[in-house]
Order: C-alpha cells, then structure tokens, then sequence
C-alpha cells in the first residue's frame, strides 16, 4: 500500500480515489490484526512473558514493519511509543550480541531476517524522527566473512553465539534479503547480487529463475520444506517468486521482466481480476489474499538509485507455451457457443 500510495501521489490520475482512503479499512484491519497480542501465542511459547524484549527477532521486525507502515500510510501516532519502544530495544540488542546476530527461535538463527529487522529499523526512522545509521552500518558485521558463506552470501542459519554458518545461503532467504537490503547497504547488496546470479539463476527446460540451493550443490543434497515451497528442476518457489521483487529493486529488469510474466501466467489471471491459482493455494490456507499480496508486493518494488539493467523480452518458452495453452482453451469454450449461434441464426433464415 505504501508502494501504491507514492505512486499515485507522483500522478494522481491513475486513479480517482487515493489508496490509503479507498484501502483505509484493510489498513486498519492488517495492523490491528499485527499488533495484537492474541495473534502473538505462537512466539510466547517459545520465549514467555517477555517475548517484546529478547531475542524473537523476527516476530518484533514484523510489529516494527507494520506499525511504521501504518503511521506513514495514516499519518496517526497511535503505534508510536510501542514502535519506539521496539526500534530501541531491539537494535540495542542486536547490536550488543557478540557477532550481530540474535535468534528468531530458541537455538534457531536466520541471518536473512536479521537483515529485514535492520532495514524496518531504518525506515523507522522516518516516523520516530531518529538516527540508526551508525547502528545499521555496525550491523553489516554479522554477514561479512567469515560468517558468509562460500559465496560470499549471507547464510541461510547460523549459530548466534559463535557467529559460525550452520548452513550456505538458500534461495528463499537469499532473495528476501536482497529486496531489503539495497536501501542500507546498496554496494553490498550489488555485490550479493551478483553472486546470487552467477550461483543460483538458471535457464532450464525453457524456464528461468533462481534455484533454492546453488547449481553446485550435489542433487542428493537438494530438497524441499517448509521456506523453500515446492522445488522443482532445481528451481526454489519461494526464491524465484521473491526474486521478482529482489531483481526489480536491484535494478536488474533484465531477469525482473521474464519472472515477472512466468509469475502472471502461472497465476491464472481471470477476467474480474482474480489470480485464481494464487487464490486457490491461499483458500487452502484459510488466508485468500496471501498468495496475491505477496505478487502485489513483489511486482510494486521499485528501484533504489542507480544503474538499471534494461528489459529486452518478458518472453521464455514457458511464457509462450502458456499463453497457446490459454488461448487455446478459450477457441475450445468458443467452438460450442459459436455452433449454438449458427444453429440459431440458421433457425431464423428457415423460418424466415
């Protein structure tokens, strides 16, 4: 929304209401829902009564993301003391660890999500009028060797304590940091990128994309879980899915173009405006807007100063074979439609 929101502030006829007044109520609702401490049973198990003020990383960056977007949406200050009160304590915490790394579960460190925490402080600080500069720029400390993998890329685990890669870099952690990174450490993130696309991006059985593991990583050591969804041909769901975001404000529109439309005809889109795959996966979920919100956020990344890479095709084999089965589809639900219309038109003349 916050992505929408600038967009039509920059040219306001591209619609005749606002978002933030026409998506007002979803607003409320989706901040409501964050910030409520019912919704938060699932990290009080692991950390107790004081699950705001230790460790918990990603629970606490998910409060400080929403509630910063909130008051830039709105304007109203209602978040602002807890969102303080998080900015603080949590950055402080970060900072103060031995190797800049702080768990999201007991025993459970995702270097990735640290790097999402750092940057929702420092958007935070457009609302509470602070400076972590110093901090965020401390904070690269925790992915700069040896604590980065091979590649030179931040690890998909690690142990917080000792600072040591439980794990080399995956996919789908990979291409959420490099959505969030660009905007507090945009040579590192050129140079992440780059890594990440001489690695992991592949062209295969006319698909592209990026993988969940490296193409170097032995096939018996590939497989799928929970983070990764579904990985097929090498190719990481979630990787590929958020590396549409990452390449787009990373600037490289060049492989931004073709994820992008291998993602639309993979959703189905339907004539009312629904993706019905995204959809459909959702609903299973109980969660029905998940899948296309996730797509909306994705395709709404914009890029960060600098260089772009231009788009000179969206169209791989993959796209192309969609769209003839597409097309081909609607010609088979025409056919009986246009026979019912000659059988009528023929009925008319005879009886004319």
């Amino acid at each position: 929304m916050e992505s929408l929101q600038k967009a039509w502030e920059a040219d306001p006829r591209q619609a005749r209401v606002a978002p933030v007044a026409y998506a007002r109520a979803a607003i409320e609702a989706c901040a409501n829902l964050v910030t409520d401490p019912k919704q938060a049973a699932w990290v009080k198990e692991y950390w107790g009564d004081n699950y705001l003020h230790h460790a918990d990383l990603f629970y606490r960056f998910l409060l400080i993301s929403a509630m910063t977007s909130y008051t830039h949406l709105t304007g109203e200050q209602r978040f602002v003391g807890q969102l303080r009160d998080q900015v603080e304590t949590l950055s402080a915490e970060i900072d103060s660890s031995p190797h800049g790394l702080i768990d999201d579960y007991p025993g459970q460190c995702y270097p990735t999500d640290i790097i999402g925490a750092i940057t929702g402080i420092h958007r935070a600080d457009t609302v509470l009028k602070t400076d972590h500069s110093t901090f965020v720029q401390r904070a690269m400390r925790g992915f700069q060797p040896p604590q980065a993998d091979p590649y030179g890329l931040p690890p998909y685990n690690s142990n917080a304590n000792s600072g040591a890669p439980q794990s080399d870099s995956r996919g789908c952690g990979t291409s959420f940091a490099l959505i969030c990174s660009p905007e507090i450490w945009p040579l590192a993130a050129q140079a992440w990128y780059q890594s990440y696309d001489a690695h992991f991006w592949q062209k295969r059985m006319g698909l592209v994309g990026f993988c969940e593991f490296a193409k170097e990583t032995p096939k018996d050591q590939v497989f799928s879980d929970v983070d990764s969804g579904p990985v097929v041909l090498g190719f990481g769901f979630a990787a590929s899915a958020f590396s549409t975001g990452a390449a787009r404000i990373n600037g490289r529109m060049d492989e931004a173009g073709p994820l992008s439309a291998e993602m639309l005809v993979s959703s189905w889109p339907l004539s009312n405006g629904v993706l019905f795959v995204p959809r459909l996966l959702s609903n299973a979920t109980d969660a029905p807007y998940l899948g296309e919100t996730g797509i909306l956020y994705c395709l709404t990344r914009q890029p960060v100063a600098g260089i772009e890479t231009p788009c000179t095709s969206v169209m791989t084999p993959f796209v192309e074979g969609v769209l003839i089965l597409y097309f081909g589809l609607a010609v088979l639900l025409a056919l009986p439609f246009a026979e019912l219309v000659r059988a009528s038109c023929r009925a008319k003349v005879k009886g004319g």
